[in-house]
């Protein structure tokens, strides 16, 4: 073979070299394309094993909150969240593993062209020069035909090892590849489980929320603590203050629909709580304290079942109410939620009568209700007596009843007389409610009549309790329908329908009642509280009207008849007309009346009377009222001079000042 033609060859050899060379860097140019899509994916990959993350631990979150599913729901985004965290670091590391492929792939790259380049001047030069030609010719026939890494240039490897560094690169790129599309495809399926568990976790926690009774009763506040979350969470979504939840009888509550009046609970199954447990008799002193408790089954006990002495001699008859926290709202849907709770909670306003000292009794739009926004001083009880009241002659040394007479001024000396709560004794009637606050105080600092806050405290009490607002329907009619009524006025008590103090000594703290058409027999009571209705009217202090509007006031200082001096308005202004009250203002906790077109069987079933000018408040209804009576009942009829054989009042403490 002569050497032109040997060139020749090698001329060809050289062109299919560089088809090669040009052909393997468009294969390097695909391979970093794919690198690129490579690298896309992993970070998508990355970025959905984040949101992974951020999903399980969001049902991990949800599933703490739920009580009964939330060992299960807690694995399950414990695992999902491990899940996530490999996935993340899987298609981080391939996207790692992708970047150094393609910068070695690149580097390949610019090797094969740069020794293609060398390939091609060795030829030339072998076509250009004889004395080399058989040497080059005998390099490339190794290359060409045996695939001999052989030096093109002395320390540099040939074209061909180029290549095929380049191939194993390419191959190690698409490993990678297949690694990084397992690795997005774990994360996916990390992603489903943990979304899976938040399903379940939601649906745990929707069954929780709408279980009638979703928590065991707890003895003890640290086997509450222990167990928290006790109480459900209401729908509330993201971050919970789990303080204000607490285990159902810690709060309770009623729920009235005002178009079908009809009545339930919401995620409670009773209306008793602690503070309804805890409102006991006892038997205070003068300076406030208390000489002791009595049975809560039998008032005529000591707690410590030795014989009570009711007389006044140790004390008065009193009802203890520890402190409150109270919701009153309107739903969404036109109900109105009543609430109580042992604790304060977020909504929550302390009751105004443990409102010790206080200014801005106002409404607040905040919590939607009318309250003491900025409360100095607090009480941690208040006190109502246990009997409505009658009078202790500190003249004659002891008790005297109001007999049947309209007025009593000449058998009461109200500059020395005090007001007493004492057993087996009829109420004082025929005084004024002026007089009646003068005889209150007459017993010391702290003691006064009972206040419209008191009133409106055991009404909610009770409301929550019973679920509903008739009272003689739900707990007893009480002494309301005396056939003889109020026969003339006179000094004979047994011309008076009302019965004597002390008949539900029998049932202690409990509540029930007794009904009759007969004077001295009939009695209701209420957690303690005898005759809250019926019996006699009883005052209500600290509460005036004019025309309509109702002025409060909680600073027994202040009680004055015929002023706003020291009073809140409350409220808008209350109806006109006569009637059963259907409907109130909610929102003021006093439940102002605003619908008086009901009657005795349907909402509040109680009556209201009224009339314009300056008027005082009488609660409770009398003997011979019949269905009027209830716990609602009020008259703002009458001025605050009037007195009569069916007026009466209650004795109160709420501290020293």
């Amino acid at each position: 073979m002569t050497i032109e033609s040997r060139i020749a060859d090698l001329t060809t050899a050289t062109t299919e070299l560089t088809n090669q060379v040009l052909s393997t860097k468009a294969t390097a140019e695909s391979l970093n394309t794919d690198t690129a899509t490579l690298r896309d994916a992993a970070a998508l990959s990355a970025s959905s094993a984040s949101a992974s993350e951020v999903a399980s631990a969001s049902s991990q979150s949800a599933a703490l909150l739920s009580e009964q599913a939330s060992l299960a729901s807690q694995q399950a985004a414990k695992t999902s969240e491990t899940n996530a965290k490999q996935s993340e670091i899987a298609a981080a590391s391939s996207a790692s593993a992708a970047l150094s492929s393609e910068t070695a792939a690149k580097g390949s790259e610019i090797a094969a062209s740069t020794s293609a380049s060398e390939a091609t001047l060795q030829a030339q030069a072998s076509a250009s020069s004889a004395s080399d030609s058989l040497a080059s010719e005998n390099k490339a026939h190794l290359w060409a035909t045996e695939t001999v890494d052989v030096p093109v240039e002395v320390g540099e490897f040939s074209a061909r090892h180029h290549a095929v560094k380049a191939g194993e690169s390419a191959a190690a790129a698409l490993a990678s590849q297949t690694a990084a599309a397992t690795s997005e495809s774990n994360a996916a399926t990390s992603e489903a489980n943990a979304a899976q568990s938040a399903s379940t976790a939601s649906s745990s926690v929707s069954a929780h929320e709408n279980s009638s009774n979703p928590h065991p009763q707890y003895t003890t506040e640290s086997e509450a603590a222990a167990a928290a979350p006790v109480q459900s969470v209401q729908g509330e979504t993201g971050d919970v203050d789990l303080s204000n939840y607490f285990e159902p009888r810690r709060s309770a509550n009623m729920v009235w629909n005002p178009v079908s009046d009809s009545y339930a609970r919401d995620r409670v199954n009773t209306g008793v709580t602690p503070i309804h447990e805890k409102m006991r008799r006892c038997v205070q002193r003068d300076d406030g304290t208390v000489a002791y408790y009595l049975d809560p089954n039998d008032s005529t006990l000591k707690a410590d079942g030795s014989p009570a002495n009711l007389d006044g001699t140790d004390g008065q008859v009193m009802v203890e109410i520890p402190k409150c926290y109270v919701r009153i709202s309107k739903l969404f849907n036109g109900e109105v939620k009543r609430e109580i709770s042992e604790y304060p909670r977020s909504g929550f306003v302390l009751h105004p009568a443990f409102v010790k000292a206080g200014t801005g009794w106002q409404y607040d739009p905040e919590v939607q209700m009318w309250h003491c926004t900025k409360i100095t001083e607090e009480r941690e009880a208040t006190y109502v007596g246990a009997y409505q009241a009658s009078v202790y002659d500190t003249t004659a040394s002891q008790y005297i009843d109001g007999l049947n007479l309209d007025n009593n001024d000449s058998r009461v000396d109200y500059t020395s007389d005090i007001l007493a709560s004492v057993s087996g004794r009829y109420p004082m009637v025929g005084v004024t409610r002026a007089q009646m606050r003068q005889l209150a105080s007459n017993r010391g600092a702290g003691w006064h009549q009972w206040t419209f806050w008191q009133w409106n405290l055991i009404k909610l009490l009770f409301f929550v309790e019973y679920g509903g607002f008739d009272g003689q329907a739900l707990l007893a009619a009480g002494n309301s329908s005396v056939s003889s009524g109020y026969p003339s006025s006179s000094i004979n008590q047994s011309d008076s329908p009302h019965s004597a103090a002390g008949k539900s000594n029998i049932i202690g703290n409990g509540s029930g009642g007794v009904g009759s058409s007969t004077r001295d027999t009939a009695w209701m009571s209420y957690r303690g509280i005898e005759n809250f209705w019926g019996n006699a009217w009883q005052f209500v202090d600290g509460f005036n009207v004019n025309d309509w509007i109702w002025y409060i006031s909680n600073d027994p200082a202040t009680f004055a008849d015929d002023t706003t001096t020291g009073y809140n308005q409350l409220g808008e202004a209350a109806p006109s007309s006569n009637g059963y009250i259907r409907n109130v203002q909610h929102e003021t906790l006093g439940d102002v009346p605003s619908d008086t077109s009901g009657n005795s069987t349907t909402a509040f079933a109680d009556y209201y009377w009224q009339n314009p000018g300056w008027r005082m408040a009488l609660v409770g209804g009398h003997a011979a009222d019949g269905a009027i009576d209830g716990p609602s009942c009020v008259t703002v009829s009458v001025g605050s001079g009037s007195r009569y054989r069916s007026f009466a009042g209650r004795l109160a403490f709420s501290g020293k000042p």
